[in-house]
């Protein structure tokens, strides 16, 4: 037989250690994995001089923009980003233009992406206003639901503990999760005007307004509603000691809850706006160092499920605005998340769960 192509010394992951071998490919699939002598007659033969053949990565937390936001990027440039650095399937949010938050919009949004991605992409809707709606929704295909909770995203009044209630119930009956932006939004949005007011507009202010409190307080809010509503809530990008031992207490006590960290909160800190500016103008923001170390604690421990890149580029004028009220939030890192982790995490931490 000859197959499509074989791969030879390559140095891949496989039953959780890395092995020397070569690898036939045929229609486009692994067709056989051993020696070189082994191999069969290929039509093509790459020498992969001892590279890494690795999984493809799922990134689970990404905004492609595209549509309304396409000058920043589209499915094709970000779905490029992601193979480029080893990500085979990405989970989109839905804080797009416009919102995805409909059968319709995410119709057109999987539509467009089917046409243009060069992986495999998946895709979160926001709330509804009409709560009827989220099991058409689920049906044309949503992953789950967003809640951004630091402002109004979607239909849902995020301020309204009982409409809350009655949406995590619904999406629980469907067995999709809820994966949510914990940020107080009342709390946040009253650090802000005080800040203004003192007509404070650097990073410290920033930070200031988004507080380890304000992180908390959605936290402790978010697991005190969805108690007994049979939702599987998905903490995304926890960036406080006391949101992941919040979250580590349910899990404890049995609640269906899960929780991410990003490489942007385990790699850079607070100290580091001194030397890059704005640019590193992110919701939740940077940390301390002590914070830092207590999340890399919860991955050793086994508490943190996953990483994700939140990926969020802007155009190059959004992110050089003088204050910071004006500066886009988010930060690129589809291309970044697994060097990035394989260095600081494998290589230097020797941490495990991560290989």
């Amino acid at each position: 037989m000859i197959v499509d192509s074989v791969l030879t010394n390559a140095k891949a992951y496989l039953n959780k250690e890395i092995i020397d071998c070569s690898i036939a490919i045929e229609n486009g699939e692994i067709f056989k994995i051993g020696k070189q002598t082994q191999m069969p007659n290929a039509d093509e033969k790459t020498d992969l001089r001892n590279m890494l053949v690795l999984p493809g990565l799922v990134d689970v937390h990404v905004h492609l923009r595209d549509e309304g936001k396409a000058y920043k990027e589209d499915f094709f440039t970000g779905t490029a980003a992601a193979a480029a650095g080893g990500i085979t399937t990405v989970l989109d949010m839905p804080n797009n233009d416009p919102v995805t938050m409909s059968t319709e919009t995410l119709r057109n949004r999987m539509r467009l992406a089917e046409k243009k991605s060069l992986v495999n992409v998946g895709f979160y809707s926001e709330f509804p206003k009409n709560l009827g709606e989220v099991a058409d929704i689920v049906a044309q295909g949503a992953v789950g639901f967003k809640l951004f909770m630091a402002r109004q995203v979607g239909g849902l009044k995020i301020d309204d503990d009982e409409i809350l209630k009655e949406a995590f119930r619904k999406v629980g009956e469907l067995g999709v999760p809820v994966a949510v932006h914990a940020e107080d939004k009342a709390l946040l949005t009253s650090n802000k005007e005080r800040l203004k007011r003192a007509n404070r507009h650097d990073a410290t202010a920033f930070l200031k307004a988004h507080s380890e409190y304000v992180e908390l307080k959605a936290v402790e809010r978010l697991l005190q509603v969805s108690a007994q509503t049979g939702v599987r809530l998905h903490f995304c990008h926890i960036t406080t000691e006391e949101g992941l031992n919040a979250v580590v207490e349910a899990k404890k006590s049995g609640r269906n809850v899960t929780c991410e960290v990003t490489p942007h909160h385990l790699l850079l800190s607070s100290a580091d706006y001194e030397h890059y500016g704005l640019m590193l103008t992110i919701m939740p923001p940077l940390r301390g160092e002590s914070t830092i170390e207590a999340l890399w604690k919860g991955i050793a421990e086994g508490w943190v499920d996953v990483l994700g890149s939140d990926h969020a580029p802007h155009a190059l004028r959004e992110k050089s605005a003088s204050s910071v009220w004006d500066v886009k939030v988010g930060v690129p890192g589809l291309e970044t998340i697994l060097p990035l982790m394989l260095k600081h995490a494998v290589a230097w931490r020797k941490e495990e769960r991560l290989i």
